[in-house]
């Protein structure tokens, strides 16, 4: 009599085991994936919360910044006596500002009037026969000593000097003109003496004299009649 075996009878098959280590390892595997995906996830969130907050600071910084400066636009008290008060500090201060660029300016030569254009136009001018010793500038007067071989040189050079813008509105006189008795017993000086390149050479006479200035005063103008 002839048998016949079914194999796909379930119990003659291999059991599932559903806790196999290879179902472990797979188990495993997609739990570090999920958890490495919800990571990077939340780190990506994390940073655009990060900027987005920092966008809103800054937004709020301008803000407070503008607000601030809207404040200091705004005019301050409308009290009188505040008014007042601070009106009358600020021109104090402007006083003491203005008394301060005065004590400055004061002592200051105008361009060309100063103390070394004086000197130059000395230099300049001066005749060879004439030869200063002494030279006082004070506000108002001008005084020169000196020597000279030649009086009459004098004169020319003293003109010279009162038509210079420098000295304008002074008037330069000779106060005083005598002559030396020293370097002989005729009042002349010996040659080679120390005494300047215009007094070197033979024996001359020699004259002292002092200039000085004084203001001259500026004539009111007059009034013409009514007829």
């Amino acid at each position: 009599m002839a048998q016949q075996i079914n194999l796909l009878t379930p119990i003659l098959l291999a059991p599932k085991r559903y806790f196999s280590a290879t179902a472990m390892a797979q188990a495993l595997g997609l739990l570090l994936a999920g958890a490495l995906l919800i990571s990077a996830w939340l780190l990506w969130q994390s940073r655009q919360t990060r900027q987005s907050y920092q966008q809103i600071q800054a937004e709020a910084n301008n803000e407070r910044q503008v607000l601030m400066d809207a404040l200091m636009r705004l005019p301050g008290s409308t009290d009188p006596a505040a008014l007042n008060q601070q009106l009358g500090a600020l021109q104090q201060g402007l006083l003491q500002r203005r008394q301060m660029i005065d004590e400055l300016g004061r002592g200051r030569a105008l361009p060309g009037q100063s103390h070394s254009d004086l000197l130059r136009l000395l230099a300049r001018t001066v005749p060879p026969p004439v030869w200063l010793t002494e030279l006082r500038w004070t506000s108002g007067r001008l005084e020169l000593q000196g020597l000279t071989l030649e009086p009459p040189a004098l004169q020319p050079w003293v003109q010279q000097l009162a038509a210079h813008p420098l000295l304008r509105g002074q008037q330069l006189a000779t106060v005083k003109v005598e002559r030396i008795e020293s370097g002989g017993p005729d009042g002349t000086l010996a040659a080679g003496s120390e005494a300047g390149p215009a007094l070197r050479g033979a024996a001359r006479p020699r004259w002292r004299f002092t200039l000085v200035s004084a203001s001259t005063p500026v004539p009111a103008p007059s009034k013409a009649s009514a007829p």
